[in-house]
């Protein structure tokens, strides 16, 4: 049985999964999170002389070695990453999903933009993409970018709990004209947010940007943010805009990494 307050980390068991599983776990200390690894495997893989539940043992028992005073628990499971993972969330309770790119390339995607458009669509448990581990080493700021939706309200107490009431959350909007409609709108938002949910980490910000890509780019770089959420409300709305795939966008933008992605109710 999954404990609570669980974060589900799909690994493919190669030689640097040790380096990012002790990263992951590093972090995890920091917000009480306990860590359920998860290999999904091919018939390729059994056919192979490497033992996918042995090597899943092998990296627990070096993890819980390391890491005593922390939860870790994990199985190897045949099938499709982004099947695996929606089975799992689907029977157990999963506060969080981290992909590292690095980590899961393997496993039968060439890139990470495909299980990740296939978990949005499946599963409603937040997502956190991240090309490099590293860069949650010294995590501070995050930013949520908003466009005034009522589900987004919830998106904020979500972040709030999952980094343990630590980080400082900027919630901001990009706009292009309508300067004074659009700082009233975060006025009242803000007034929503308030009323909904009880925290003091919370700071809004408009911001006037040429297109609203460089305008995140821009944000990210005034304040500091280590990490970006992206409601499916924006992705929406960011999606109409362009009319192409954000998540591609976003995933492989050098600045714009990590991403947490949060599907709306």
């Amino acid at each position: 049985m999954i404990s609570s307050n669980t974060v589900l980390v799909p690994v493919d068991l190669t030689e640097q999964t040790k380096e990012i599983a002790t990263e992951v776990l590093n972090i995890a200390q920091n917000f009480s999170w306990a860590i359920y690894f998860v290999h999904p495997f091919s018939q390729e893989e059994i056919s192979s002389e490497r033992d996918p539940d042995q090597s899943m043992e092998e990296l627990l028992t070096s993890m819980r070695t390391i890491f005593s005073n922390s939860m870790i628990q994990g199985e190897a499971v045949q099938g499709d990453l982004s099947d695996v993972v929606v089975n799992i969330t689907a029977t157990e309770e999963i506060t969080l999903i981290i992909l590292v790119h690095d980590d899961i390339k393997n496993l039968q995607y060439s890139t990470v933009v495909g299980p990740l458009s296939s978990l949005m669509e499946k599963c409603s448990t937040p997502i956190l993409t991240i090309p490099d581990i590293n860069k949650l080493k010294n995590l501070r700021h995050i930013g949520l970018m908003s466009s005034f939706h009522p589900s987004e309200i919830e998106s904020l107490q979500v972040v709030d709990d999952l980094f343990n009431h630590l980080i400082a959350i900027i919630a901001f909007h990009i706009y292009t004209k309508n300067a004074e409609q659009v700082n009233a709108q975060m006025q009242q938002w803000e007034l929503d947010v308030a009323g909904n949910v009880s925290s003091n980490n919370f700071k809004f910000i408009t911001y006037h940007a040429d297109d609203v890509l460089s305008g995140v780019e821009s944000v990210i770089t005034a304040y500091h943010l280590d990490l970006l959420v992206i409601t499916s409300i924006a992705k929406s709305f960011i999606e109409t805009l362009f009319s192409k795939n954000i998540l591609k966008e976003f995933i492989n933008h050098p600045l714009i990494t990590p991403t947490l992605f949060i599907k709306c109710s």
